[in-house]
């Protein structure tokens, strides 16, 4: 499954502490509304994805799309996996993540792919269901 998502903020510019209490910061905020509104958006397939997920492990892959290849986008993947729990509904315990590549572009973003480890025959359903879904729409 290949989700297309924003560069999320950094883990360091993911709170402030207002009034002695510790808040999200509204870049923070802003992306994991983007990732529940792309949830919806695409709540087929991920439906299909979750209905497939049984306590698997999920791998995910990731290339990033950045303007600067000094960027440390380890401070990334806190805040990415928040969004994908949002967006999938599963937690990210259940996470293994694989850095792609690092492609310089300006038009920054992430591609997302999203697969379950060591099951070629929950792969190739998943597949199967979303070439299905993209044939209807």
């Amino acid at each position: 499954m290949l989700i297309i998502l924003p560069i999320p903020p950094s883990k360091n510019r993911k709170f402030f502490v207002s009034n002695g209490r510790i808040v999200l910061t509204k870049e923070v905020k802003d992306f994991y509304e983007y990732c529940e509104d792309y949830s919806l958006e695409h709540y087929r397939e991920v439906a299909e994805l979750c209905s497939l997920w049984d306590k698997d492990m999920l791998r995910i892959e990731v290339e990033y799309y950045i303007k600067t290849m000094r960027r440390d986008t380890s401070n990334l993947i806190p805040v990415l996996f928040d969004g994908l729990k949002r967006l999938l509904g599963i937690d990210d315990k259940y996470y293994l993540l694989t850095e792609l590549k690092k492609v310089k572009d300006i038009n920054e973003k992430l591609k997302i792919f999203i697969s379950f480890d060591n099951n070629d025959e929950k792969n190739k359903q998943l597949l199967e269901k979303l070439e299905k879904i993209n044939k209807n729409t």
